[in-house]
């Protein structure tokens, strides 16, 4: 089944990937927003591994790590809004 699906993903690329020129700008990375999205991934991910295993899933400290991860996404989006709608 992935075989078959590879293929023709990888056909699709290489028919309709342009080449870029070497005069096109690099692009720019974003680290301001790459580290905001892992810190806020950070703590949702050890809350759901965590929940139920080795804390109750209502725990203070559990409830405090998905709270803390909603915080640091809703600081994710404020990141990668567009300066106008800020």
């Amino acid at each position: 089944m992935n075989l078959p699906l590879g293929s023709l993903a990888l056909l699709l690329v290489w028919r309709n990937l342009r080449a870029r020129s070497a005069s096109a700008q690099r692009p720019q990375l974003d680290y301001l927003g790459g580290a905001a999205l892992v810190a806020g991934v950070s703590p949702l991910l050890l809350a759901l591994s965590l929940g139920g295993h080795e804390l109750a899933w209502t725990s203070p400290f559990l409830l405090g790590l998905v709270v803390l991860g909603g915080i640091l996404l809703g600081v994710f989006v404020r990141v990668e809004l567009p300066p106008r709608i800020r």
